[in-house]
């Protein structure tokens, strides 16, 4: 029998044996064993104090209450409130200012909690009466009504006293309020209501089916959700909403705080759809944690880093003024606009020119302004920077003072007076006026998850005033568009049109940060960062086919030129820089040459100039096409030349691509070089396709097991698949060749040439620069990228000396240095989040009915949209009372979904920013010991009886001290770091000294977060390693304290590694028989390399390895020797092949004049065979050959030296580069050629906007 227990009696017991305390709030269920404990703490003591105030308050009250009843003659009777509900259909009480009575009132509601004082008795009759009707007409008075409809006909109406008592619950009902007297803890439903603002529902089933039907890259048919709702009404939730309530509610909320989806028409006639880009930027700055993130202004660190794209040259050099922000927000009100005069604290005058943030105080540059003998003003042209906090006054304060100076004629003549004030001034209203950069992202995806190619050309946009490691989140990566039929300059086309309306309908919102409370945006392009292919169209640029294939310059010529001495020196290196005006004017050339009808000469300025715009190409088809049918009818070639010249002017801004057209966007020079395509895709598969394509299988085998042994732990790769990589060499995405590019070196040795392994190392150091996440000295960086820009070069030609004048991607490579300077380090140009955002936009395409699949997509990533900036915390506007404009936010409850919950995060690509402390530490888990309940206690450490105890510096510590294990702690780079990693660290002896170890322990006192990192000391050697060219590490002394975290090699090359451990393979998580060889490391070799390709924390690493033996140094010290040498070789090449194709020919040709050789039976022969039996009809394509070799699990040779930069379908992985000679490409290209129709004549060409037509009323007037 169970021992008698002694319930306290503020407890209750259930039925379950657990108890519950009945004086506190939300109090839960819990064992008898932890009542003492509650008992004694501070909440149960709280709660008690404030039972006895609202005991002594609830007493006052009834005494009063009693008096009232008592003076009125009636009985004090009570009326039960907690049971009285009013009906539904109430109406909500109009609110008015309160009363000395109210107020005194609430007061004492708020002093005792639920119980109030309800003021003293009204005595005169006719005020009650007037009450009574103001409650009536309110609708909350009828007494008998309502006890209709709650118990039916009444037989008596109740006393005036349990009116009173009704009255009361009733007030406090409609007012959302307690009831004073009900001692339940349920929550009133408005309350729950506002929790969840603005979904309907008291609770949260509403929002989480709406998210759940918004998951970015989980998408939900009709019928999986019906089936979601059935599913939880069977389980017995509450207020399920239907499907019905579901649509009509995210109709609603689409409607309130969604982003519009556009309908365009192409001027060529196309129809597709557009996300409003406006709303979109309007989210995030109405999103107060986004919003405490944008930087608005160009900035400059004095100590010369450089890690964002504000800190670039093009915003704080070459950008006109006019496109950054204009204005500064002093305050109170006060706003100074450049080009307006302002004065200083000292009493100077200057006119602002370009707001930048100098250490992240606002400065100016500004023109001086001089005061002359006769008082006039005259503008000095040299430019100086000021604080912002020495101004004084604005224009608006100089106009109100009186003390706009006259000006010189030579200051008129500038116009300097003519824009003041600055007319952004009046179209902001009052409110600051800023500026925000988008990316505008654009490629060409296939819709399917399968092989089957569906095109879709699609446009991506992010915000990038907003810091790299935001965008780097697939949260913040926002859909344009996309369209099967119309190309991408038509699609930028229309949102160029939208952008615009913002400079003079910018975007408003409210700011916290503003004096005013609201500040509007304006929305100016800043890069396209997409693939070479796409960002040569966007460049007018013919590609790699052409003589002229860079879009940045005019490098290249003929063949021959190309193969000259001078001409293969000049691939090398940057020739003269294209620009937008000079493209724009070379396409205005060959619009002109078109009206004239003159065709061979346009093909000769298409060759000349390597300039040949698709978007104008369009109209230059119709032109000539219209030129040759009214000459045709006999109309004059100088007739039709005129005019075909008017309407172009007539239609200038429709026939000339966007692009070229576009303020602040400079095509040639703001498409940055970008790292997946350009490395990855680009050069390291081309050296990676010379490495292998000569391999034995015994090569290939030794380099599998190598690779796999290499540890991954401080390096950019998730985990090597080396039996992979080696089978399916030819068909590498950009992660499996970021794990080549770290780890290929230093198992290629004794498999290359000297030339292939120079090369191998060379990409390394070269890659390790570009990924530089943030440039300390931008000279000397750009310097160390030019030498190493260099050496691979030199070092790839002499593998091959063509690839430098077929491969466009090799010269590209000369623009970085100016890209870096630009636009800051280039991952902030990488698109791998734009490619990963294809998973997200191809379930929106499987799930279109695909009848009007850029409308359906464009809506649904639309509302998937709207739900990230509810969920998210964003604010949104909302007509409140006479149609006045209120902002809302999503109730508490509903934003703190978001925080709370992980998984959200996650599913929608959103990762909140780390606060994690540099020092901290994790404890080691504690193990359950087998057949012991519970888990045994922390066991504890001796210091003395650690390595500690053999550390240099053991008498700062007690060694006697006690501590805990730890598994992992955090450096000061916020990595998280366990035992057997590689840092850098402060030493002991001179903090300003770094030195370099291997962890071996990690503890924590047991009394204290102090943590203790126990550290084997490395020092690095004097010289760099004679065969890989990198720093090298040999055992020391031991050290403590850690900053950096980093991943040196084992040096096999100078040990006995060998594969001589063999070890059981697993397959399906189970182990077999079979078994596999593995490298084991020679134990007695403790020299170690430094990994300098290594692309994680390079920037960290440059910081504390000496220059000497880290910085790139020429490979060659006459280069234009070398050139010459390989352009030699070269042309011996190309005479030795010319020569072999001509034996060919000669040899074909022999043969033809002879007898017909006899057929041999090859695969033609059994393909007729296979064809009478019914399986197969003709020979299997090439490219089918090769899929089918490939789904073999056999290695298809040769087809990775395309410029196809190939990558991964799958929605996980990162899309491929259709390169410049993809082949999948051009077979759809031909496909597409076949089966369309010519679309080169106007007038076969219905539903068009816009089409060529010759008015010759107008020319002959």
């Amino acid at each position: 029998m169970p021992a008698t227990r002694e319930i306290p009696e503020c407890y209750e017991e259930g039925p379950d044996r657990k108890v519950r305390c009945k004086v506190c709030r939300n109090a839960k269920w819990v064992a008898f064993k932890h009542v003492k404990e509650h008992l004694s703490s501070t909440k149960h003591r709280q709660a008690v104090e404030e039972s006895e105030v609202r005991a002594a308050g609830r007493a006052n009250i009834e005494q009063r209450l009693g008096v009232v009843v008592a003076e009125q003659g009636q009985s004090a009777s009570a009326l039960t409130l907690t049971n009285l509900r009013l009906p539904n259909f109430q109406p909500v009480l109009a609110q008015e200012v309160p009363s000395e009575t109210e107020k005194s009132m609430w007061r004492e509601y708020s002093k005792y909690d639920a119980d109030f004082s309800a003021g003293d008795q009204v005595s005169d009759e006719d005020a009650r009466r007037s009450f009574e009707k103001e409650m009536d007409m309110m609708g909350i008075w009828d007494a008998v009504s309502l006890g209709r409809q709650l118990d039916g006909e009444l037989d008596e109406p109740p006393n005036p006293a349990a009116a009173d008592d009704a009255l009361l619950a009733e007030v406090l009902a409609a007012l959302d309020a307690s009831d004073p007297f009900d001692t339940t803890e349920a929550q009133p439903d408005a309350v729950k209501a506002a929790e969840w603002h603005p979904y309907p529902s008291k609770t949260f089933k509403m929002l989480l089916l709406d998210i759940c039907d918004n998951l970015p890259r989980l998408p939900v048919s009709e019928s999986l959700m019906r089936t979601f709702i059935w599913i939880l009404k069977q389980c017995g939730a509450n207020d399920v909403p239907s499907l019905d309530a579901l649509r009509k509610t995210q109709k609603k909320l689409r409607t309130q705080c969604g982003v519009p989806t556009i309908s365009c028409t192409s001027i060529q006639g196309k129809n597709f759809y557009i996300n409003d880009p406006r709303a979109i930027i309007s989210m995030e700055c109405a999103n107060p944690d986004i919003r405490s993130e944008l930087h608005l202004y160009p900035e400059v660190n004095t100590n010369g880093s450089v890690s964002e794209l504000w800190h670039g040259s093009k915003l704080c050099v070459e950008l006109s003024p006019k496109l950054l922000t204009p204005m500064f927000d002093a305050g109170h009100g006060v706003h100074y606009y450049i080009d307006e005069l302002a004065q200083l604290s000292d009493g100077r005058l200057v006119i602002p020119v370009r707001w930048i943030k100098v250490d992240g105080a606002m400065h100016v540059d500004v023109y001086s302004v001089k005061l002359n003998a006769e008082n006039e003003a005259d503008v000095e042209t040299d430019i100086y920077r000021v604080s912002a906090a020495l101004l004084a006054f604005n224009f608006l304060d100089l106009t109100f003072r009186n003390q706009i100076p006259k000006w010189t004629n030579a200051s008129t003549a500038s116009e300097y007076h003519s824009r003041m004030p600055n007319p952004l001034r009046a179209i902001a209203k009052g409110d600051p006026f800023y500026t925000i950069f988008i990316d505008y992202f654009s490629d060409d995806v296939s819709g399917n998850r399968s092989k089957s190619w569906n095109k879709h050309w699609n446009a991506y946009m992010t915000n990038r005033s907003l810091p790299r490691r935001l965008l780097q989140n697939e949260f913040y990566v926002h859909f344009v568009s996309t369209s099967q039929h119309a190309s991408i300059p038509e699609q930028f086309k229309e949102f160029q049109k939208v952008i615009k309306t913002s400079e003079v309908d910018p975007i408003r919102v409210p700011d916290p940060a503003s004096s005013t409370g609201c500040s509007c945006y304006r929305i100016i392009v800043n890069t396209d960062p997409s693939d070479n292919p796409m960002q040569a169209e966007i460049c007018s640029c013919m590609g790699a086919a052409a003589n002229l294939p860079c879009r940045k310059c005019k490098a290249g010529g003929s063949q021959q030129e190309k193969a000259s001495n001078e001409g293969y020196h000049a691939m090398f290196s940057c020739a003269e820089p294209r620009s937008k005006s000079l493209i724009l004017e070379t396409v205005r050339k060959q619009v002109e040459l078109a009206c004239e009808g003159n065709e061979a000469e346009l093909k000769r300025t298409y060759t000349a100039n390597g300039i040949k715009d698709k978007y104008t190409e369009y109209w230059i088809n119709d032109i000539l096409d219209q030129f040759k049918k009214e000459v045709d009818r006999g109309v004059s070639k100088a007739t039709v030349s005129a005019a075909l010249k008017q309407w172009v002017k007539d239609h200038d801004d429709d026939i000339f691509s966007p692009f070229l057209t576009t303020d602040g966007f400079d095509p040639p020079r703001d498409t940055p070089i970008e790292l997946l395509h350009t490395i990855l895709l680009g050069v390291l598969k081309y050296v990676w396709h010379a490495t292998t394509k000569s391999w034995t299988a015994d090569q290939k085998k030794t380099f599998e097991l190598r690779l796999q042994a290499a540890e991954t732990s401080g390096l950019s790769v998730e985990g090597i698949r080396a039996a992979y990589i080696v089978q399916y060499a030819n068909s590498l995405i950009g992660r499996q060749f970021k794990v080549l590019l770290q780890c290929g070196v230093f198992q290629l040795h004794g498999l290359v040439s000297d030339n292939h392994f120079r090369a191998w190392k060379t990409v390394g150091e070269l890659s390790a620069l570009l990924w530089y996440p943030e440039i300390d000295e931008m000279d000397s960086h750009c310097a160390d990228l030019h030498v190493a820009i260099g050496n691979f070069l030199d070092s790839f030609a002499e593998i091959d000396p063509s690839k430098m004048i077929t491969k466009v991607k090799t010269h590209l490579l000369t623009h970085a240095p100016s890209d870096v300077r630009m636009f800051g380090p280039l991952l902030g140009a990488i698109t791998e989040a734009f490619e990963s955002f294809n998973g997200v936009f191809r379930p929106c395409s499987i799930l279109s009915n695909h009848r009007a699949p850029s409308r359906d997509i464009a809506i649904q990533l639309a509302a998937q949209e709207g739900v990230k900036h509810r969920v998210a915390g964003g604010a949104w506007p909302m007509k409140g009372e006479g149609n006045e404009i209120i902002w809302t936010r999503c109730g508490p409850a509903a934003r703190q979904l978001m925080i709370d919950q992980p998984i959200l995060q996650r599913l929608f690509g959103w990762k909140r920013a780390g606060t994690v402390a540099a020092g901290s530490v994790t404890l080691a888990p504690i193990s359950a010991i087998k057949g012991q309940r519970g888990r045994p206690d922390r066991k504890i450490i001796v210091l003395q009886t650690t390595k500690a105890a053999q550390a240099f510096n053991c008498k700062d510590y007690d060694l006697a001290s006690e501590w805990y294990k730890c598994k992992n702690f955090v450096a000061q780079s916020e990595e998280v770091c366990d035992t057997s990693s590689w840092v850098f660290s402060s030493s002991t002896i001179d903090p300003e000294t770094a030195v370099m170890g291997k962890v071996v322990d990690v503890l924590r006192r047991t009394d204290s977060m102090e943590g203790l990192v126990i550290l084997e000391q490395y020092e690095l050697q004097p010289e760099r390693h004679a065969l890989f060219n990198m720093p090298v590490l040999a055992p020391r002394r031991r050290e403590e304290a850690v900053f950096l975290l980093l991943k040196p090699k084992h040096d096999c090359s100078s040990g006995t590694c060998m594969p001589t451990g063999k070890r059981p393979i697993f397959q399906e998580r189970q182990e077999t028989r079979l078994e596999e060889y593995f490298i084991e490391h020679d134990s007695q070799v403790s020299q170690f390399i430094l990994n300098i390709a290594s692309l994680h924390n390079p920037h960290l690493l440059r910081r504390v390895v000496p220059a000497a033996l880290i910085k790139p140094s020429p490979l060659w010290d006459d280069r234009v020797l070398l050139h010459r040498q390989q352009a030699e070789r070269l042309r011996e090449g190309r005479d030795a092949r010319k020569v072999k194709n001509a034996a060919a020919a000669a040899a074909r040709e022999a043969g033809t004049s002879g007898a017909a050789p006899k057929r041999k039976k090859t695969a033609i022969g059994a393909g007729s065979k296979r064809k009478r039996t019914g399986k197969t009809t003709g020979r299997q394509p090439k490219r089918q050959k090769v899929r089918a070799r490939a789904a073999q699990g056999q290695v298809v040779p040769d087809s990775s030296d395309s410029d196809s930069d190939s990558d991964s379908d799958s929605d996980s992985d990162l899309e491929s580069d259709e390169g410049e000679t993809n082949d999948e490409e051009n077979i759809n290209r031909d496909f597409e050629a076949e089966n369309q129709p010519r679309q080169a004549v106007a007038s076969k060409r219905p539903g068009l906007r816009m089409r060529v037509h010759i008015d010759y009323r107008a020319l002959n007037g």
